[in-house]
């Protein structure tokens, strides 16, 4: 028979027992919550990055809707446009929505009072009502916008009159605006051609003086009058915005080692068929803006635009 004692031991020995169990359910229990909490915050973010992901890609679609009529207009501006223009155009346009934001671009098209930016924003809402219709968070269709819908919006575009109106009114002007820098090029280079022969012609003409005193006074003075008459001459036509776009980038070109690697020929001379090229996606993407009257094109524009070549 157990003593008295032994029972009060087996009983303190039994609740400490009781008390254990309960200690490893209670963690148990408290195990089993945090991993629901845990599961249900899991499930919580998931949704939230399904819905972010959802609205980023409508931005998508509205971004590249925005990008692809831009960028038709600014490559269908160029004739006969070469493979590296349509990368230049591309990459000016794609700048271009981002800076403007798609979203203010549509709505700025929508009241617009062109014709043509109405049409496109008619068309690009249909088109973006098609491609997000019935397509909900977490959709794998949300992975990428399809290009097929991109280019069916753009055939949808191309087919209205005004679309070829305005490309061939930017060409155009565009056009204009080379050949009057081109003209103007190589008239300068004759003037500044006519100049240093006739400063050498004096000089010359002073030296066979046999004064050298007298010689040397003109000499001096005639290279002053030169230097000034040549500076007159290159700047003579500084409002010409083609020219501008010219200086800027060749400028540009010297200050920044990425653009020299990849204007400058091996022999260290600027590339300037390059350059120009380059200028003239710039000035297209300008008359572009200009003529679609999605910007105030003035000389605080055209500044800002021509200082970003250069920042």
């Amino acid at each position: 028979m157990r003593s008295y004692h032994e029972d009060r031991q087996r009983l303190k020995d039994r609740k400490a027992e009781i008390a254990a169990i309960n200690e490893v359910n209670k963690q148990y229990a408290k195990e089993q919550r945090d991993r629901y909490l845990s599961d249900l915050d899991d499930q919580k973010r998931r949704k939230q990055i399904q819905f972010e992901n959802f609205y980023k890609w409508k931005d998508k679609v509205k971004y590249q809707l925005m990008k692809k009529a831009l960028y038709e207009i600014c490559t269908q501006s160029i004739e006969n446009i070469s493979k590296r223009e349509r990368a230049i155009c591309e990459s000016l346009v794609s700048q271009y929505v981002k800076d403007y934001e798609h979203n203010k671009l549509m709505n700025t098209m929508k009241y617009s009072n062109n014709w043509l930016l109405r049409s496109i924003y008619e068309k690009a809402k249909e088109t973006y009502d098609d491609v997000t219709k019935d397509v909900k968070a977490g959709d794998p269709r949300t992975e990428s916008v399809p290009k097929n819908a991109i280019e069916d919006f753009w055939k949808k575009v191309d087919t209205v009159d005004d679309v070829a109106d305005m490309t061939n009114l930017i060409y155009m002007r565009v056009s204009n605006a080379e050949e009057d820098f081109v003209n103007k090029t190589q008239m300068d280079k004759e003037d500044v051609n006519t100049v240093l022969q006739q400063t050498s012609d004096r000089v010359k003409s002073a030296q066979d003086s046999n004064d050298d005193d007298y010689a040397e006074m003109v000499e001096e003075a005639e290279t002053r009058l030169a230097k000034q008459k040549i500076y007159n001459i290159q700047h003579s036509n500084d409002h010409n915005i083609f020219k501008k776009t010219v200086m800027s980038l060749s400028e540009a070109v010297l200050k920044n080692p990425v653009l020299s690697n990849e204007y400058r020929e091996n022999n260290g001379r600027l590339n300037m068929n390059k350059i120009i090229e380059s200028s003239r996606c710039i000035y297209t993407l300008l008359e572009m803006v200009s003529t679609l009257q999605l910007e105030k094109v003035d000389d605080k524009y055209i500044d800002n635009t021509l200082r970003s070549i250069n920042s």
